[in-house]
């Protein structure tokens, strides 16, 4: 279903006359949660209402921002007002908190008339369900946290949110037999090491982690990838000088066959990976950091970089790529033990 300007002029009137039922796949909120950190309830209530969404049974979701459904008027609410840079910071807030890839894009409409952009974030239906928020934290309206629940399964049902249960189990299970995407990708790796290297580009020092991973096309129609990332976390010992989660830009590529390339390198975005329906590639990706591209030979902060990264000993990551249809798949958490 294509929401566009009609559409969200339309539902703005009739969404209070919906059935509660009506409302199981489709939610309306006034704004954008803030997302930057800086208020927690709304990271958490965030990754709720969209763990909630992907369990919920039927079709693709959607949730609408920019409409006050009690006044019927629509609040002027960009992407940006997440306070987030991109959707890619986005992606990765999820892969930290929630149990199995669920896939979902954001979607912006602008209504000219009322000069106010609508976001739609579209929760696809999913193959994975169902999910689990590792640590759901409660928080009242002060940002108080009042309590905390592991491995905490929400479903929507109707307009509200609640605890799966035994029967909602089975008929996720159930209902995710029926469903062949259109588009979907599953990822898994191949192996544990993560070797480092210095390479040199226009002049400048990069230090670049390289990967290789399986990579299934289990949807109907061929995938192009034109861009992917390496979601590093919970590195263990710490890397002192940068954020305790960043993320690395896969940059040169290469398909492996039997640990044979039989390509040569290609680059990003110039040479996207194609993934034919229902084929696996085993690929390897160079990434590199956008935090290390001013770095000459002499500069003391690569010597440091290089001996962190030479004692990392336990991380999580995560692969996520961008396809030419503007769709982001994401892969689970995985932990290597070095």
């Amino acid at each position: 279903m294509e929401i566009d300007s009609y559409y969200i002029r339309n539902l703005c009137v009739r969404f209070p006359q919906l059935e509660d039922n009506e409302k199981t796949k489709l939610d309306v909120k006034q704004k954008w949660y803030d997302l930057s950190g800086q208020k927690k309830r709304d990271i958490e209530e965030f990754c709720k209402d969209l763990t909630a969404m992907a369990n919920a049974l039927g079709p693709d979701g959607n949730i609408i921002i920019g409409i006050d459904e009690k006044k019927g008027e629509f609040i002027d609410s960009p992407f940006r007002h997440s306070n987030l840079k991109d959707t890619a910071d986005l992606q990765n807030l999820v892969v930290k908190r929630i149990e199995k890839p669920l896939h979902f894009d954001i979607e912006q409409v602008k209504l000219d008339k009322e000069q106010v952009t609508i976001s739609i974030i579209k929760v696809l239906r999913s193959i994975n369900k169902p999910h689990t928020m590792r640590i759901y934290r409660k928080y009242d309206k002060h940002d108080n946290l009042e309590n905390e629940i592991e491995n905490y399964t929400p479903i929507r049902r109707g307009s509200r949110i609640f605890t799966a249960n035994s029967f909602d189990y089975e008929l996720m299970f159930l209902d995710r037999q029926s469903i062949i995407p259109d588009y979907n990708l599953a990822f898994l790796p191949i192996e544990q090491e993560f070797p480092y290297n210095i390479k040199s580009d226009k002049g400048k020092h990069h230090i670049t982690l390289t990967s290789r991973f399986l990579v299934q096309n289990t949807g109907r129609n061929p995938i192009a990838i034109t861009s992917t990332r390496l979601l590093l976390d919970s590195i263990s010992p710490c890397i002192s000088h940068i954020n305790a989660s960043f993320a690395w830009t896969g940059k040169v590529w290469v398909v492996m066959q039997s640990n044979v390339m039989h390509a040569s390198n290609y680059h990003f975005p110039y040479h996207p990976i194609i993934v034919p329906h229902n084929e696996i590639l085993q690929l390897r990706i160079e990434f590199w950091s956008n935090d290390l591209n001013t770095l000459s030979l002499a500069d003391p902060m690569l010597k440091l970089w290089r001996e962190e990264l030479s004692n990392m000993k336990q991380f999580t990551y995560a692969i996520s790529v961008n396809t030419s249809s503007n769709k982001t798949f994401t892969s689970e958490k995985w932990e290597v033990n070095l």
